[in-house]
């Protein structure tokens, strides 16, 4: 039994060590020095995986569009949830370093309808709702600001009333 237990472990390992091969640039990987280590994003400034130009989307996992039109124009990435789509504003990006010495980058992210939605009092903004993407080895995603809402009957908003 003990064999098949280290027959696991040796595929396992195996199979790691070539991924970290074809992700480090190895010899298997036909884009070996074709990505760049990052890329200047207008009001960004220079960004990396897992951040990618449209036109390079084989180096990254989200691929902002534009980069190098208007350095002031918003910078959005899409996202697709259960076959809808949601596009964000990345409204800011801060290298590693910055938080503690850690080597994690931290993102800031506007959901461009939701904010519409808002800033035209509309009713449809208390019934909007996604679910963040799920945790993967690269990137996490967090809710950092929300806000609880109590309902009131009798309202514009139909059925009722939304209070934070």
């Amino acid at each position: 039994m003990a064999s098949v237990y280290e027959f696991i472990l040796l595929l396992f390992s195996v199979s790691h060590f070539m991924l970290l091969l074809v992700l480090a640039g190895g010899v298997e990987s036909k884009y070996q020095g074709e990505c760049p280590g990052s890329f200047s994003c207008g009001y960004l400034g220079n960004i990396s995986f897992p951040f990618t130009t449209t036109e390079r989307q084989d180096c990254g996992l989200l691929p902002i569009p534009d980069c190098d039109g208007d350095p002031m124009k918003h910078k959005t990435i899409k996202y697709q949830n259960k076959g809808k789509w949601f596009e964000f504003v990345v409204a800011s990006v801060y290298p590693p370093g910055l938080h503690s010495g850690s080597n994690t980058s931290t993102c800031v992210f506007r959901d461009i309808n939701l904010y519409k939605m808002l800033q035209n009092k509309s009713c449809e903004a208390f019934r909007y709702s996604y679910t963040l993407p799920p945790t993967s080895h690269f990137v996490s995603f967090q809710m950092e600001t929300h806000i609880t809402l109590f309902v009131q009957p009798y309202s514009p908003c139909q059925p009722s009333n939304i209070y934070a």
